[in-house]
């Protein structure tokens, strides 16, 4: 076997193995300022931020209803009789008082639907959040498959026109060029796999962002380590207290159930009184003249409106707490399925890494029986495929422990 071009094609592999491939960085993108980006420029933030000044105007609105309401009335009025005529102009203020409403405390009710929408604002801050994060580590992750396919591809390149010179001089046979140009054609399919997965997460992460990424940029893993200690119990314990969706339902409750106090307080009477002046052009009377008058408006029959409305609330309340119960149902096994996860994903990796070692020390070994001339070129190709297949397998777990951390902070409300 011709010893220069075993040299030649091994010495290739390794190297290409060590350099990176030569790219033009134009800028650096971590992942911290993807998220910063990502809440400085996408509309939905500025959207929910509207929709939380437009309940704390709404707000404002419902504690003004608890005030005495004031309407100034003009009213004339033009008198037949068989022996004269005349007319009078009746200037009024009515003020009216709705008891109901005053003691309801609807000045509450604005507040906790201003709070739901704070809370419906930091909901979708913590599902962009993670969008960016998945979209980030997924681009990283093709990005990686890229350099080691492209690296694959390189080495199978030339070492297809080694063999190609071998088998003109009879050193191997026909199997062996085969086989090589089968390793090339899958390499080469990885590669265009491979790009349309960097160009679906670069979108994405471009159009969740607002920024300009392009294929030169440099993506960096900024101080994340997947190193955490989660616990079940614990991991519950926050979600309680910092995932929106919980804290939503609990006040939509607490607005059902002021509601409910609304509908029995209207049964209160409403309080009016009414003053003003009479410009009375009736000769037979002393003249113009001030009026004062007051009473109370008390709700008899309203045909059940106020029992349906009462009980209507109450059937919503029954069924939002049971609609809670459910979530945490379901966020409980989610939970407790992402801490499985990455217990096993943490040992996986431990063993992923130990499988590469193994494929690193086949290929070397692999690799000095060829120099010897013991070993066949196939037998250094397939050595060289498990190292590559284990080294990808490998960058896929550790971005998969990223992105099962991210669930886990999405679920408990982390921001």
């Amino acid at each position: 076997m011709n010893k220069s071009f075993k040299f030649s094609f091994i010495l290739i592999f390794n190297v290409a193995l060590i350099l990176p491939l030569p790219a033009q960085t134009t800028k650096i993108l971590s992942l911290k300022s993807c998220i910063m980006a990502a809440q400085e420029n996408h509309p939905s933030v500025q959207a929910f931020q509207k929709l939380q000044e437009s309940k704390a105007v709404a707000a404002k609105s419902l504690q003004a209803q608890a005030y005495p309401g004031v309407d100034l009335a003009l009213q004339g009025a033009d008198y037949h009789f068989s022996d004269y005529r005349y007319n009078t102009l009746a200037n009024r203020l009515n003020l009216v008082w709705d008891m109901g409403k005053w003691l309801s405390k609807l000045k509450k009710l604005g507040i906790t639907a201003e709070y739901i929408a704070k809370l419906q604002a930091r909901q979708n801050k913590l599902k962009l959040l993670y969008r960016v994060k998945q979209a980030y580590f997924n681009l990283v992750s093709a990005r990686q498959e890229m350099n080691i396919v492209r690296l694959s591809e390189i080495y199978l390149s030339h070492h297809l026109g080694v063999t190609q010179k071998l088998f003109k001089l009879g050193q191997i046979d026909r199997l062996d060029l085969y086989f090589t140009q089968s390793g090339l054609a899958a390499a080469r399919e990885k590669i265009l796999a491979a790009n349309s997965e960097i160009d679906a997460w670069q979108i994405q992460l471009a159009n969740l962002t607002g920024l300009t990424i392009s294929s030169g940029d440099s993506l960096i893993l900024d101080g994340l380590s997947s190193s955490q200690n989660f616990s079940t119990d614990t991991l519950l314990s926050v979600a309680l207290r910092h995932n929106p969706a919980i804290s939503i339902m609990d006040q939509q409750i607490k607005i059902i159930d002021l509601q409910k106090k609304l509908v029995r307080n209207s049964r209160l009477p409403k309080l009016f009184v009414s003053g003003g002046y009479i410009l009375d052009n009736d000769p037979t009377s002393g003249g113009d003249y001030a009026t004062i008058s007051g009473g109370l408006s008390l709700p008899i029959l309203d045909w059940g409106i106020r029992k349906n409305k009462a009980q209507t609330f109450q059937l919503a309340s029954e069924s939002l707490e049971a609609t809670k119960q459910a979530f945490f149902i379901e966020l409980r096994t989610n939970v407790q399925q992402l801490v499985s996860r990455l217990k096993h994903f943490r040992k996986l990796v431990s063993l992923k890494e130990e499988t590469m070692q193994q494929a690193q020390k086949t290929y070397d070994y692999t690799e000095l029986n060829y120099q010897a001339g013991i070993a066949t070129n196939t037998e250094v190709l397939l050595a060289q495929k498990a190292l590559i297949a284990a080294k990808v397998s490998r960058e896929r777990v550790i971005l998969r422990l990223y992105l099962i951390e991210a669930q886990i902070e999405n679920l408990i409300g982390k921001l």
